[in-house]
């Protein structure tokens, strides 16, 4: 499993982020996160954490590329036959990436699994879950209005990504997880 996370001036959620993929309940994992340019303390909270977890792999972009390419650089390194995404300003429960991989584990069939997730404010105030649908009959019928899944807690068969040299496109500025989920 590689988990992907890309980070631009991110220090004010960063290490709570990073400390959600670390203290999963499955372990067996590589976690790629790429700096992208940024001009916080984002890079000294990333190096101070990987200090102590050797399962976090620092891709440094010297300048800001973007959410895509930084996507696009994670994408390109990783091994795993599972890629998870996850963004620097989001928390993860404990079991996400082990319900995920059991849902892989069920149904070989699958290329992607999301999650519903819980919106909070700034500051971290409850505004309320989302309603995702659950079933496969549902979630293609939304997706010819909207996008079903929430990005930052896609889990991806790595080896569909790899094997078929599928990236987020470059050219887009908004809906760069729709995009490739198409």
């Amino acid at each position: 499993l590689s988990v992907a996370m890309p980070v631009f001036n991110g220090q004010r959620y960063l290490e709570s982020a990073i400390d959600s993929i670390l203290r999963q309940t499955f372990r067996r994992f590589e976690f790629i996160i790429v700096d992208d340019g940024s001009t916080d303390n984002s890079l000294a909270i990333i190096k101070k954490m990987a200090q102590f977890d050797p399962r976090i792999r620092i891709i440094q972009n010297h300048k800001n590329l973007g959410v895509v390419n930084s996507l696009n650089r994670a994408f390109e390194i990783s091994k795993g036959n599972y890629i998870a995404r996850m963004d620097a300003d989001d928390i993860s429960l404990p079991n996400r990436l082990e319900k995920q991989l059991a849902a892989f584990y069920r149904d070989d069939c699958l290329v992607m699994v999301g999650t519903n997730c819980t919106i909070v404010s700034d500051d971290l105030s409850f505004i309320g879950p989302t309603l995702l649908p659950l079933d496969d009959w549902c979630i293609r019928s939304l997706y010819l209005v909207m996008n079903p899944f929430v990005h930052s807690s896609v889990m991806l068969k790595g080896t569909i990504i790899r094997d078929r040299n599928l990236r987020y496109d470059t050219s887009l500025q908004a809906a760069i997880d729709y995009e490739l989920w198409s």
